[in-house]
Protein backbone atom coordinates (compact mmCIF):
# COMPACT_ATOMS: atom_id res chain seq x y z
CA UNK A 1 0.00 0.00 0.00
CA UNK A 2 1.12 3.23 -0.90
CA UNK A 3 1.52 6.11 1.52
CA UNK A 4 0.29 9.09 -0.33
CA UNK A 5 -2.86 9.25 -2.46
CA UNK A 6 -3.76 5.23 -0.50
CA UNK A 7 -7.98 6.05 -0.92
CA UNK A 8 -7.38 6.31 -4.98
CA UNK A 9 -6.05 3.04 -4.53
CA UNK A 10 -8.40 1.26 -2.23
CA UNK A 11 -11.98 3.05 -3.43
CA UNK A 12 -11.09 2.35 -6.71
CA UNK A 13 -15.35 1.61 -7.74
CA UNK A 14 -18.47 3.03 -5.88
CA UNK A 15 -19.34 -0.84 -5.27
CA UNK A 16 -16.26 -0.90 -2.98
CA UNK A 17 -17.12 1.88 -0.72
CA UNK A 18 -20.44 0.08 -0.16
CA UNK A 19 -18.86 -3.10 0.82
CA UNK A 20 -16.53 -1.29 3.09
CA UNK A 21 -19.39 1.22 4.50
CA UNK A 22 -21.64 -2.64 5.23
CA UNK A 23 -18.08 -4.07 7.38
CA UNK A 24 -17.86 -0.48 9.06
CA UNK A 25 -21.10 -0.58 9.93
CA UNK A 26 -21.27 -4.09 11.68
CA UNK A 27 -18.85 -4.33 13.93
CA UNK A 28 -16.69 -7.80 13.96
CA UNK A 29 -18.62 -8.58 10.78
CA UNK A 30 -16.97 -12.11 9.51
CA UNK A 31 -19.32 -12.65 6.18
CA UNK A 32 -18.99 -15.05 2.86
CA UNK A 33 -18.45 -13.26 -0.49
CA UNK A 34 -22.14 -14.57 -1.18
CA UNK A 35 -23.89 -13.52 1.40
CA UNK A 36 -22.55 -9.94 1.33
CA UNK A 37 -23.50 -10.29 -2.24
CA UNK A 38 -27.02 -10.65 -1.37
CA UNK A 39 -27.05 -8.65 1.67
CA UNK A 40 -26.35 -5.79 -0.55
CA UNK A 41 -28.28 -6.70 -3.55
CA UNK A 42 -25.22 -6.93 -5.92
CA UNK A 43 -24.06 -8.95 -8.70
CA UNK A 44 -21.77 -12.05 -6.70
CA UNK A 45 -18.98 -11.56 -9.34
CA UNK A 46 -18.44 -8.18 -8.71
CA UNK A 47 -18.60 -8.74 -4.80
CA UNK A 48 -15.88 -11.15 -4.89
CA UNK A 49 -13.63 -9.20 -7.39
CA UNK A 50 -13.75 -6.25 -4.67
CA UNK A 51 -13.16 -8.10 -1.87
CA UNK A 52 -10.36 -9.89 -3.27
CA UNK A 53 -9.22 -6.21 -4.25
CA UNK A 54 -9.41 -5.08 -0.54
CA UNK A 55 -7.67 -8.33 0.70
CA UNK A 56 -4.84 -7.30 -1.57
CA UNK A 57 -4.66 -3.91 -0.19
CA UNK A 58 -4.76 -4.75 3.21
CA UNK A 59 -8.38 -3.81 4.37
CA UNK A 60 -9.67 -7.03 4.93
CA UNK A 61 -8.83 -10.56 5.68
CA UNK A 62 -9.80 -13.78 4.37
CA UNK A 63 -10.18 -17.20 6.74
CA UNK A 64 -10.94 -20.27 5.21
CA UNK A 65 -13.71 -22.01 6.95
CA UNK A 66 -14.70 -25.68 5.90
CA UNK A 67 -15.44 -24.84 2.33
CA UNK A 68 -16.13 -21.23 3.15
CA UNK A 69 -14.15 -18.47 2.82
CA UNK A 70 -15.04 -15.89 5.17
CA UNK A 71 -13.95 -11.65 4.74
CA UNK A 72 -13.08 -9.52 7.74
CA UNK A 73 -11.32 -6.24 8.57
CA UNK A 74 -7.95 -6.36 9.46
CA UNK A 75 -6.35 -4.55 12.06
CA UNK A 76 -3.76 -1.52 10.73
CA UNK A 77 -3.57 2.38 10.18
CA UNK A 78 -6.22 2.59 7.07
CA UNK A 79 -8.73 0.65 8.62
CA UNK A 80 -8.95 3.71 11.44
CA UNK A 81 -8.79 6.19 8.68
CA UNK A 82 -11.59 4.49 6.71
CA UNK A 83 -13.63 4.47 10.13
CA UNK A 84 -13.54 8.00 10.73
CA UNK A 85 -14.33 8.56 6.76
CA UNK A 86 -17.29 6.41 7.42
CA UNK A 87 -18.12 8.27 10.57
CA UNK A 88 -18.02 11.78 8.95
CA UNK A 89 -20.53 10.34 6.49
CA UNK A 90 -22.99 9.50 9.13
CA UNK A 91 -22.82 12.86 10.46
CA UNK A 92 -23.74 14.38 7.05
CA UNK A 93 -27.25 12.38 7.30
CA UNK A 94 -27.62 13.37 10.93
CA UNK A 95 -27.15 16.89 10.83
CA UNK A 96 -30.08 16.62 8.12
CA UNK A 97 -32.33 15.10 10.31
CA UNK A 98 -31.46 17.69 12.90
CA UNK A 99 -32.22 20.65 10.48
CA UNK A 100 -35.67 19.06 9.91
CA UNK A 101 -36.34 18.80 13.95
CA UNK A 102 -35.21 22.26 15.00
CA UNK A 103 -37.04 23.65 11.91
CA UNK A 104 -40.87 22.16 12.20
CA UNK A 105 -41.02 20.66 15.29
CA UNK A 106 -43.01 23.29 16.64
CA UNK A 107 -45.75 22.47 13.49
CA UNK A 108 -46.14 19.05 13.97
CA UNK A 109 -47.22 16.46 16.54
CA UNK A 110 -44.97 13.98 14.37
CA UNK A 111 -41.64 13.69 11.95
CA UNK A 112 -40.91 10.73 10.71
CA UNK A 113 -38.00 9.72 8.17
CA UNK A 114 -39.55 6.92 6.01
CA UNK A 115 -38.61 5.12 2.42
CA UNK A 116 -35.17 4.38 1.97
CA UNK A 117 -33.51 6.47 4.00
CA UNK A 118 -34.85 4.47 7.35
CA UNK A 119 -34.51 1.34 6.12
CA UNK A 120 -30.59 -0.11 7.47
CA UNK A 121 -30.84 -2.71 4.32
CA UNK A 122 -31.82 -0.47 1.57
CA UNK A 123 -29.38 0.65 -0.89
CA UNK A 124 -29.95 4.57 -1.30
CA UNK A 125 -29.14 5.37 -5.18
CA UNK A 126 -28.03 9.04 -6.01
CA UNK A 127 -31.24 10.02 -7.41
CA UNK A 128 -32.82 8.68 -4.09
CA UNK A 129 -35.30 11.28 -2.08
CA UNK A 130 -35.25 12.23 1.16
CA UNK A 131 -39.08 11.22 2.25
CA UNK A 132 -39.91 12.90 5.66
CA UNK A 133 -43.46 12.62 7.04
CA UNK A 134 -45.05 15.40 9.16
CA UNK A 135 -48.10 15.87 10.78
CA UNK A 136 -49.26 18.96 11.35
CA UNK A 137 -50.85 20.41 14.03
CA UNK A 138 -52.75 23.33 12.50
CA UNK A 139 -51.76 25.13 9.93
CA UNK A 140 -50.69 22.67 6.73
CA UNK A 141 -50.40 25.67 3.86
CA UNK A 142 -48.07 27.40 6.15
CA UNK A 143 -46.26 24.54 6.97
CA UNK A 144 -46.37 23.70 3.42
CA UNK A 145 -44.60 27.84 2.50
CA UNK A 146 -42.10 26.84 5.18
CA UNK A 147 -40.99 24.02 3.65
CA UNK A 148 -40.40 25.10 0.04
CA UNK A 149 -37.50 27.33 1.17
CA UNK A 150 -36.22 24.82 3.54
CA UNK A 151 -36.47 22.02 0.61
CA UNK A 152 -34.57 24.31 -2.24
CA UNK A 153 -31.72 24.95 0.95
CA UNK A 154 -31.01 21.47 1.48
CA UNK A 155 -30.56 20.47 -1.95
CA UNK A 156 -28.18 23.00 -2.26
CA UNK A 157 -26.06 22.65 0.84
CA UNK A 158 -26.37 18.49 0.55
CA UNK A 159 -27.39 17.97 -3.20
CA UNK A 160 -30.15 15.72 -2.05
CA UNK A 161 -33.96 16.58 -2.29
CA UNK A 162 -36.67 16.10 0.67
CA UNK A 163 -39.28 14.82 0.09
CA UNK A 164 -42.32 15.96 2.04
CA UNK A 165 -45.52 13.44 2.87
CA UNK A 166 -47.92 16.43 4.92
CA UNK A 167 -51.27 15.33 6.25
CA UNK A 168 -53.53 17.43 9.12
CA UNK A 169 -54.53 15.31 11.72
CA UNK A 170 -58.15 14.96 9.87
CA UNK A 171 -56.47 13.70 6.99
CA UNK A 172 -54.67 11.08 9.22
CA UNK A 173 -58.04 9.84 10.29
CA UNK A 174 -59.08 9.48 6.63
CA UNK A 175 -56.06 7.46 5.79
CA UNK A 176 -54.70 5.63 8.56
CA UNK A 177 -55.66 2.20 6.87
CA UNK A 178 -53.51 3.00 3.85
CA UNK A 179 -49.81 0.75 3.52
CA UNK A 180 -47.69 3.66 3.20
CA UNK A 181 -49.11 4.84 6.92
CA UNK A 182 -48.66 1.53 8.55
CA UNK A 183 -45.17 1.41 7.19
CA UNK A 184 -44.14 5.11 8.26
CA UNK A 185 -45.17 4.33 11.62
CA UNK A 186 -43.75 1.14 11.60
CA UNK A 187 -40.00 2.63 10.90
CA UNK A 188 -37.54 2.61 14.04
CA UNK A 189 -37.17 4.38 16.63
CA UNK A 190 -34.41 6.40 15.64
CA UNK A 191 -36.09 7.79 12.92
CA UNK A 192 -38.59 9.98 15.07
CA UNK A 193 -37.62 12.89 14.77
CA UNK A 194 -40.87 14.76 16.63
CA UNK A 195 -43.22 12.31 18.56
CA UNK A 196 -42.46 8.47 20.42
CA UNK A 197 -44.23 5.62 18.85
CA UNK A 198 -42.85 3.68 22.66
CA UNK A 199 -45.66 6.13 24.31
CA UNK A 200 -47.98 4.63 22.13
CA UNK A 201 -47.35 1.29 23.49
CA UNK A 202 -47.39 2.57 27.07
CA UNK A 203 -50.87 4.13 26.56
CA UNK A 204 -52.50 1.70 25.10
CA UNK A 205 -54.68 0.47 28.81
CA UNK A 206 -58.15 2.10 30.06
CA UNK A 207 -56.44 4.08 32.63
CA UNK A 208 -54.53 6.35 30.24
CA UNK A 209 -58.00 7.15 28.15
CA UNK A 210 -57.88 10.80 29.67
CA UNK A 211 -54.49 11.48 28.69
CA UNK A 212 -54.86 10.78 24.73
CA UNK A 213 -57.35 13.90 25.11
CA UNK A 214 -54.20 16.22 25.23
CA UNK A 215 -52.85 17.83 22.34
CA UNK A 216 -49.61 15.97 23.26
CA UNK A 217 -50.92 12.29 23.09
CA UNK A 218 -53.22 13.09 20.21
CA UNK A 219 -50.82 11.44 17.13
CA UNK A 220 -50.66 8.40 20.06
CA UNK A 221 -54.55 8.31 20.55
CA UNK A 222 -54.52 8.21 16.10
CA UNK A 223 -52.47 5.71 15.99
CA UNK A 224 -54.35 3.08 19.32
CA UNK A 225 -57.44 4.09 16.76
CA UNK A 226 -55.85 2.70 13.87
CA UNK A 227 -55.00 -0.88 15.77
Amino acid sequence: MKLKNFLSEILVDSAVVDILRYFFKYDGLRITGNQLAKNLDKNQNTVHKYLDHLVGCGILRMEIQGRAHVFMLSDNVYIEILSRLFDQEDLVFGAIKERIKKEFQKECLAIVIFGSYANPNSVVNDDSDLDVFFLVKSDLEGLEAKQEKFIDEIKLKYDTYVSPYNLSVEGLRKKKKLPLIKNIFDVSTNNWLVGNKIQVKELRSEEHTSELQSPDHLVCRLLLEKK
